[in-house]
């Protein structure tokens, strides 16, 4: 698992291409943290824990295209290397490949989501001049970026990843990527979402389907702060309890859940292509990959003692 997580990070980290990347997503955040006006009420701290847990999960949606991105060129590496053959006929079983390479899309994804996180704030804060702010607190930012920014990318590295695994299919993965980000806009727009500008009250029934179902834990996070005062969004530090709280065990829980069912359902053989016939009835053949079959070694004591027997031909 670590040769897989090291293997597929270092190929990151040797390009400058990547660096180029982070660069240009660090000077991306920070222009828009500076433009940006996200704010709920005037009355509002800028920087206070429950604004700072709402930005957060705002941004936290940016991990669906940071995983898709990632996984859609791990996944298929050695494929569009034409590298797996090679691979694994290596002592490796799918176990040590699906974690090593899980934990490698995770941290790239983590890593960039960290950066426009850090980055936005950092511009945001440029533009306190003149607005309500409270005194810079650590912990506000730590744990808007936990119940948000780590487990939303956990969720989104572990659908994405399923997706690669078990269909093979580059286009399908990027496709996914686009349609899990419209359909969550969609049931926010549709659902009367606080997070929707002009949006309508919601129903007390509405806000509690909304808060149990949202994967990204936007609505349970209104949920739960529907009844605070403006006083409490400005002092109280946001602790996920009640309906938000098992919101986030359920996402961390369907995250194990499609890594487990990945590791069960990956094979290491492409599907058998068929034959296809040409206009004048002729079967045209296509090359088929060999089977593979993991063959294990047998190097103890009763193997040297069979070789050292063995007498060869001498003809």
């Amino acid at each position: 698992m670590k040769a897989i997580y090291w293997f597929d990070l270092s190929a990151y980290f040797r390009r400058w291409g990547f660096y180029a990347m982070l660069v240009l997503l660090m000077a991306a955040s920070l222009l828009t943290g500076s433009k940006a006006r996200f704010s709920l009420s005037d009355e509002l701290l800028v920087n206070s824990s429950y604004q700072l847990s709402f930005v957060t999960g705002f941004l936290s949606l940016l991990s669906i295209f940071f995983s898709t991105l990632f996984a859609s060129q791990l996944v298929f590496r050695e494929t569009d290397a034409r590298f797996e053959l090679i691979l694994f006929s290596t002592p490796l079983n799918k176990r040590q490949l699906v974690a090593g390479r899980f934990l490698a899309v995770l941290t790239l994804a983590l890593l960039c989501m960290l950066l426009v996180i850090v980055f936005f704030f950092i511009g945001r804060a440029s533009t306190y001049a003149g607005q309500r702010a409270d005194s810079f607190r650590i912990c506000h930012y730590l744990q808007a970026f936990v119940w948000f920014g780590f487990i939303n990318t956990l969720l989104t590295t572990a659908i994405a990843l399923a997706i690669g695994w078990l269909t093979r299919n580059k286009l399908l993965l990027y496709v996914s990527g686009l349609v899990m980000y419209i359909i969550y806009m969609l049931s926010l727009l549709f659902s009367n979402s606080p997070f929707m500008a002009q949006s309508m009250p919601q129903t007390e029934q509405a806000q509690l389907i909304s808060a149990i179902t949202d994967p990204f834990g936007l609505s349970a996070f209104f949920y739960q702060t529907a009844s605070w005062s403006v006083q409490d969004r400005n002092t109280q530090l946001f602790f996920p309890q009640g309906l938000f709280l098992y919101n986030r065990l359920a996402v961390l829980l369907i995250a194990f859940l499609l890594i487990l069912w990945s590791t069960v359902r990956f094979s290491w053989n492409k599907p058998m292509p068929r034959t296809r016939k040409t206009r004048k009835g002729h079967t045209v053949e296509k090359q088929v990959m060999p089977v593979y079959r993991h063959v294990t070694t047998a190097f103890h004591c009763r193997s040297q003692v069979r070789a050292f027997f063995v007498r060869q031909d001498p003809s």
